[in-house]
């Protein structure tokens, strides 16, 4: 077996080497675990970041092993699995390993038993949800991530009904956010020339600072990404800036847009573009073809069910809009859906209860029982 220090795929397997879940965290990056025998391991299990340290004894080695990074997403008046099937499918599919948990209010039994089945894990949250307290969306993860931010490497934030995953977000983040901490997505437009509503929001919630914000890329709040304790921070502000106005469609939007570009979030923070393969926000570019853009235009393949940068042979990880690109979307649909086949519904009144989940196995296990009557 190799010893040094190198990536999961130099080491040889057929010993039957692994991991036991023990051990404490060290310097906020690696844990510090035992390793014992253990039968019928294989590469597969474990994630490419895993590394042997040299000087230890056999049976005993300190490892490397990087955080899991957490999914978030938040869904709320749903009736149907069809609507996040694509998602859910995609992202395990995606192949991402880490940890996805999905704030819940008034879902149906079978969305939840669905999500559980797909290895996600459904928190129950209660406050007034509309059309125009999306703003309101974020205070279930501030609450719950406060005092778990060094439990996790990334987090990563997105809408849920019109979001599908081509590849694993993880290794994007892995290899393109440092030595930033903080990325958010833009919708193709300068705020300034955006033909939808960005200008009138960002006018709304910025004050003095309308003049020179509205010069910036137009974010979206459909993804963002980065480190637990700024992302964490990100939301809070715009949480609490919220409170200052009255509750209205794209409140947030406007919010994410100036409080981006406020200190401390622009020196660590980057904004990723549709010529980038992280994330593209199809509505844009969908619905405003002819409006000044801020890059090159996406290329959708319709046999294919994919949507890459212009001069990129690597898709997108993330498409976020997809169902405004006709006929694009149903492609989605028909390449995501037909795969993990929903369960037979139990009941039909939904679901408000709040859980507690504290990452750990056990709690969620506690979640499951509950959801399953178990």
């Amino acid at each position: 077996m190799d010893m040094g220090v190198g990536k999961i795929s130099s080491l040889d397997f057929s010993g039957g080497w692994g991991i036991i879940a023990s051990g404490v965290w060290v310097d906020g990056k690696t844990m510090v675990v035992s390793v014992q025998e253990l039968n019928g391991l294989t590469e597969d299990e474990y994630n490419a970041g895993v590394r042997w340290m040299p000087g230890y004894p056999a049976g005993f080695h300190r490892v490397s092993y990087p955080k899991p990074d957490l999914m978030v997403g938040v869904v709320f008046n749903l009736r149907s699995w069809f609507r996040i099937e694509p998602y859910a499918v995609s992202l395990v599919k995606s192949g991402f390993r880490g940890t996805k948990i999905m704030f819940v209010q008034n879902i149906d039994r079978e969305s939840e038993l669905n999500l559980l089945n797909l290895g996600f894990t459904p928190i129950g949250f209660s406050m007034p949800m509309g059309i125009n307290s999306c703003h309101l969306r974020y205070v279930p993860l501030i609450d719950w991530l406060k005092d778990k931010c060094n439990l996790f490497r990334y987090v990563i934030w997105t809408d849920v009904r019109d979001v599908i995953f081509q590849s694993d977000p993880s290794v994007w983040l892995e290899n393109h956010l440092a030595p930033h901490k903080l990325v958010g997505c833009d919708e193709g437009f300068l705020i300034k020339n955006d033909p939808m509503s960005n200008d009138l929001w960002l006018e709304i919630v910025s004050g003095h600072d309308y003049d020179w914000v509205r010069k910036e890329a137009a974010l979206c709040t459909g993804t963002i990404a980065g480190e637990p304790k700024i992302v964490l921070e990100l939301f809070q502000k715009m949480y609490e800036a919220s409170k200052s106005f009255p509750a209205f469609f794209g409140l947030d939007q406007g919010l994410l847009n100036y409080v981006f570009r406020l200190s401390p979030f622009n020196e660590v923070s980057r904004v990723v573009h549709a010529d980038e393969s992280f994330a593209l926000q199809a509505c844009g570019w969908a619905t405003h073809p002819d409006a000044e853009k801020v890059c090159k235009p996406p290329r959708f393949d319709y046999e294919e069910g994919a949507a890459y940068p212009q001069d990129s042979e690597n898709p997108y990880t993330i498409i976020h809009q997809y169902q405004w690109v006709g006929g694009f979307g149903d492609r989605i649909i028909k390449k995501y859906v037909p795969e993990h086949k929903a369960c037979a519904v139990i009941e039909e009144e939904p679901l408000n209860v709040a859980r507690s989940y504290d990452g750990s196995k056990e709690s969620r296990d506690a979640i499951v029982r509950q959801i399953r009557g178990g």
